[in-house]
């Protein structure tokens, strides 16, 4: 997924505040809920796999996902 859209999701669809932190390194913020994100930069403009593995932990503790 490009980070463009993985952002706009978390953010206009979820409702998560995106905080900067050093580097490339994101901080997505919803109630008690947070987990970081790297920003791709370069050529590859898609979000690790790893990255989008937190996105969906964080959407099912806010209930927002089954498992």
């Amino acid at each position: 997924m490009p980070w463009k859209y993985f952002v706009d999701v978390l953010t206009k669809c979820y409702s998560f505040d995106i905080i900067p932190k050093k580097g490339a390194s994101r901080v997505f913020v919803r109630q008690n809920e947070r987990f970081n994100a790297d920003e791709p930069h370069g050529r590859e403009d898609y979000v690790s796999k790893e990255d989008r593995k937190k996105a969906i932990k964080a959407l099912i503790r806010l209930g927002e996902f089954d498992e």
